[in-house]
C-alpha cells in the first residue's frame, strides 16, 4: 500500500545521503590537512626560536642558518603536535575545554553557518 508511495523518495534520499557522506569525508580530510599544516608551522617556529635563543645565550655556537638542529627539533615537535591532535580527535583535553568553551561554541556556530 505505502510501498509505491514511498518509492519516489528513494533517489532523492540516496542523493542527499551520498552528498552528506561526501561532505563529511571532505571535512575530515580538511581537518587532517589543517592539523598537519599547523603542526609543521608551529614546529618550525618553535625549533627556530629555540635555536636563536640558545645561540643568544651562548649554549650553541651556530645559529639556525648554520645548523640543522632547528629542523630536527621543529619536525620532532611537529610530529608530536600532529599525533596529539590526532589522539584527541582534534579536540582539547577536558580540563582545557572548560576555559575555551565560549570559543568552541563560536566555532560550532561558524561550522554550522558554513555547512548551511
Amino acid at each position: 500500500m505505502g510501498n509505491e508511495e514511498h518509492r519516489k523518495w528513494i533517489p532523492i534520499i540516496l542523493q542527499w545521503g551520498c552528498k552528506m557522506i561526501g561532505i563529511s569525508i571532505a571535512w575530515w580530510i580538511q581537518k587532517l590537512l589543517s592539523a598537519a599544516h599547523s603542526a609543521a608551522r608551529g614546529g618550525k617556529m618553535f625549533g627556530t626560536q629555540l635555536v636563536i635563543e640558545a645561540h643568544k645565550r651562548g649554549y650553541m655556537k651556530k645559529g639556525p642558518e648554520e645548523s640543522n638542529i632547528d629542523e630536527i627539533v621543529g619536525w620532532s615537535i611537529a610530529a608530536l603536535g600532529f599525533l596529539w591532535q590526532l589522539a584527541y580527535g582534534f579536540h582539547l583535553p577536558f580540563i582545557l575545554r572548560i576555559f575555551t568553551f565560549p570559543f568552541e561554541i563560536l566555532e560550532g556556530l561558524i561550522v554550522w553557518e558554513v555547512m548551511t
